[in-house]
Order: structure tokens, then C-alpha cells, then sequence
């Protein structure tokens, strides 16, 4: 078993590292997966949200598969779907510029219906 404080500075190590996500017992002759109810018991408060803060950002790194809120303040992930948005064009002009369909983000890249139920609060 790892003392709460060397398990502080495994895991502030991991954080900066972003490489949360199976953290392993330090010691040489160990390499356990720590549990995380057992990080959650041994951490502050704030280092625990700095470890999933961490932790989230590193299963979103996919900007294929995830995409933050394009609002500064918030921290909400969304999952993009599957199947690709086909842009549309606009009847006016061959020179109007292509519009994404509602399900799409400004980028033209598919969102999930929860980012869709967010996305209509802001």
C-alpha cells in the first residue's frame, strides 16, 4: 500500500503528464492499476478534480470523436455521431457559401443529441 502523500505526487505527476487513465502503483515491484476509489480516498478535493479534469481531457482527445463546448466557461464534451453531415448549398448563387445542417457544428463535423440539447441552451 502507497502512503497517501507519495500517491499525491504519483497522481499531480500523472495530471501534468496527462496520463491518467490506468494509473499503476509506483513502487518497482508492483505495477497494481490503482482503484480509483482508492485515489479518490487518498486525495484532496481539488487534486481529485484535477485528476478527472485530467483524466476526461485525455479520453476527449479525439477531436474525430469528442468536441468541447465552443464556450469558454464550460467544460461540457460532446460526441460527435457517426455518420458524416453532408453540407448543403444554397439554391441563390454557385458562390453562396455552404451551410451545415443543424445536426453539424461550424466545422461541418457531426454532433450527438446531447451536444444538440446544449448546444440550444446557449
Amino acid at each position: 500500500r502507497i502512503c497517501a502523500q507519495c500517491l499525491d505526487a504519483h497522481v499531480q505527476a500523472a495530471c501534468e503528464k496527462r496520463r491518467c487513465r490506468g494509473l499503476l502503483c509506483p513502487c518497482a515491484s508492483c505495477g497494481t492499476l490503482i482503484a480509483h476509489s482508492d485515489i479518490k480516498d487518498a486525495l484532496s478535493p481539488r487534486r481529485m478534480q484535477e485528476f478527472e479534469d485530467a483524466s476526461l481531457d485525455e479520453c476527449v482527445s479525439n477531436p474525430q470523436q469528442f468536441a468541447h463546448c465552443p464556450k469558454a466557461s464550460c467544460r461540457f464534451v460532446m460526441e460527435r455521431v457517426p455518420p458524416p453531415c453532408a453540407t448543403t448549398t444554397s439554391n441563390a448563387s454557385a458562390s453562396s457559401p455552404t451551410v451545415p445542417p443543424p445536426a453539424c457544428n461550424m466545422d461541418g463535423k457531426p454532433l450527438s443529441v446531447e451536444a444538440l440539447r446544449h448546444r440550444d441552451e446557449f
